[in-house]
């Protein structure tokens, strides 16, 4: 999990983990500010829209960012550890999450709006310049 260390103890970012609520898993997110981390996680849980345009975003266009599903926890970090082994020291990602993080936040109406955005190709949520270096290096988080 060395990766994952990296990040909470050099950069103090927050990791949290939550069950999924449409069958069995876990997911964990990582990133700088655990209120958005919350927020995140409680769109993760939230109604049924909100909760399952999140979980598309993130397994397609958002595939870049720190968050990951898996079985269990234990499954779900290693992913993770995994997902952002070539990226987690690179400022402009960690950057990029960040504003993404408030993206889905600021664009979450409890409908359709992280979707809207999503089909718009919002510059905050889609990273073209920095998109094809992430795509190149990480592991697609596929399972949900």
């Amino acid at each position: 999990m060395k990766n994952i260390d990296y990040l909470i103890e050099e950069h103090w970012w927050t990791l949290l983990a939550c069950s999924e609520r449409y069958g069995k898993g876990t997911w964990v997110a990582i990133g700088l500010n655990d209120a958005l981390l919350t927020k995140l996680l409680g769109i993760k849980q939230g109604s049924d829209i909100e909760s399952l345009e999140l979980g598309y975003y993130l397994n397609d266009d958002g595939y870049w960012l720190p968050v990951a599903f898996a079985e269990n926890l234990e499954e779900a970090l290693n992913l993770l550890n995994k997902k952002i082994e070539k990226v987690f020291k690179n400022n402009e990602w960690r950057n990029a999450v960040s504003e993404a993080y408030e993206a889905i936040v600021t664009y979450n109406d409890g409908s359709y709006g992280l979707a809207k955005k999503v089909r718009e190709k919002d510059h905050l949520l889609l990273f073209p310049s920095f998109q094809e270096v992430v795509k190149n290096c990480s592991v697609i988080n596929t399972a949900e």
